[in-house]
């Protein structure tokens, strides 16, 4: 074989690699879910989705976890049936949205181990964040902290169906029940002058509600957990707190926030419309 000869064939070749580096399944057309190796090592592929390409030298363009990345054609193949799965639509971060008034399960503390049932009221907005109702509260909730009904969940919330409100009859004696003012009298008879300063950690029963953690800075100022600084105001006669900016936004309508000291440890406590408690903070 002459330098010509060689020259030729080695051209020819140089030519039809990118048949060859495709041969595996391409060429991949634009918007396909594939699995690539954006690193080209064996042991490590992912779902990636092709954008554009091939080039002359066989590379695609493909969207990989968040980055659109160069990938040689070679280091491309078909979804496996495991990846066929994990890349089906569900409603995650950036998917298929949540519409209002689905049921759900979400982590409002972003805590693995803590998941309740809660209802979509809006969203997402443009951090990909939604506005659900869990335990009686409206809280900011990321989207990758939500995700469907468990079988079990599905379960409990059939069998608790939300109770309508008691009709309010105009024309009948006063009810024998005490009114909800009176539930919170004691509250109010211990209720200081002022409310101490420093970091209150709340719970709802037995679990933390680390989202509604607060922090009163100064007489009538606090700094709710999202970092946001807002303002409160205090009536020494009757315990009640009345917040700005959101913990006032994440308490439904009707709620109070009632301030006093237990024990000696400075507590607000969260009451529905019945004057029952819902959650409280402290202050250790």
């Amino acid at each position: 074989m002459n330098a010509s000869q060689s020259s030729s064939r080695l051209a020819l070749l140089l030519l039809c690699w990118p048949c060859v580096a495709s041969a595996a399944g391409g060429p991949w057309a634009p918007g396909t879910k594939v699995e690539a190796s954006p690193n080209q090592m064996e042991q490590f592929w992912e779902v990636c989705t092709i954008e554009s390409g091939p080039n002359q030298w066989d590379q695609y363009r493909a969207e990989c976890a968040g980055y659109v990345l160069p990938i040689a054609g070679k280091w491309i193949r078909p979804l496996s049936a495991s990846s066929q799965a994990a890349a089906a639509p569900a409603p995650t971060a950036g998917g298929p949205h949540w519409a209002p008034g689905t049921k759900v399960e979400a982590s409002p503390n972003q805590m693995e181990q803590f998941w309740e049932v809660c209802t979509i009221e809006s969203g997402p907005n443009q951090w990909d964040q939604y506005r659900a109702e869990c335990a009686g509260y409206v809280l900011p909730i990321a989207g990758k902290w939500i995700r469907p009904l468990s079988a079990s969940s599905q379960a409990a919330a059939a069998q608790a169906p939300a109770s309508p409100p008691a009709p309010v009859r105009t024309d009948a004696a006063p009810a024998t029940r005490p009114p909800a003012p009176a539930a919170a009298a004691p509250a109010a008879a211990s209720a200081p002058g002022s409310v101490a300063l420093g970091q209150y950690e709340c719970w709802n029963f037995s679990s933390a509600r680390m989202d509604l953690n607060f922090e009163v800075t100064a007489p009538g100022r606090y700094t709710a957990s999202d970092g946001s600084r807002r303002s409160f105001t205090y009536d020494a006669a009757s315990g009640e707190i009345r917040f700005e900016g959101y913990l006032g936004e994440a308490m439904p309508e009707g709620f109070k926030a009632i301030y006093h000291v237990s024990n000696g440890v400075p507590k607000v406590s969260f009451r529905g419309r019945s004057g029952s408690e819902a959650s409280f903070c402290e202050n250790p």
